[in-house]
């Protein structure tokens, strides 16, 4: 292909992206510089950027906190080639928003019991950075605010109220008493990341 039509093609692929993610709730800006021009995607602290420079050449990046988690770059030959690889760009992106929230609650009678466990896991999971944010919840808030989460993990000590969250849509799992008395971060940690796997 020529450089005429490659050049006529990117004219078209810029107004092709400023279409997309309208459905997600996506901030989507443009800029265009003498020698690129960009567009923009941005959903609470998700960026993506995909790059059209005058040489043919298209980059797609995705950033969080200025910390890059996709980056390609290629020469636009066609379409399909375009269309291919822009399709992986759009799913890492939703992916990498929607896997940002899952929200999981450690429950005990008052929330105050499971509170040291939870801190020990979030300080695991800061320095893995992931995106499971794991909250203590007392008996009354997790029985309200179910649905807020992907999933409810019981201390061993509520296992009379378990049938009580057998109706609801939100997972609920007891925890090991060893698990839980031990404060074993991993396995607790092991055991979410599977039931997750699971889940999806």
């Amino acid at each position: 292909m020529d450089a005429f039509y490659r050049t006529l093609y990117l004219d078209f692929i810029f107004i092709y992206l400023q279409g997309q993610f309208t459905d997600e709730q996506v901030k989507i800006s443009t800029s265009s510089k003498t020698y690129c021009r960009r567009v923009i995607y941005e959903i609470d602290d998700l960026k993506g950027c995909i790059t059209l420079w005058h040489n043919h050449i298209i980059e797609e990046q995705i950033t969080r906190s200025d910390k890059t988690l996709f980056y390609l770059h290629y020469r636009f030959n066609n379409l399909a080639q375009f269309t291919s690889l822009f399709h992986d760009f759009h799913y890492a992106f939703m992916n990498m928003f929607t896997s940002k929230n899952i929200h999981i609650g450690i429950v005990s009678q008052d929330g105050l019991s499971a509170a040291p466990f939870v801190q020990i896991l979030q300080e695991v999971l800061k320095y893995e950075e992931s995106p499971i944010v794991i909250e203590a919840l007392d008996l009354n808030q997790a029985l309200q605010e179910a649905k807020r989460y992907t999933a409810l993990y019981l201390a061993p000590q509520l296992k009379e109220d378990y049938p009580s969250f057998l109706n609801m849509a939100t997972p609920t799992y007891m925890i090991s008493p060893l698990i839980y008395a031990t404060h074993d971060s991993l396995s607790m940690l092991t055991e979410i990341k599977e039931k997750i796997r699971h889940q999806n």
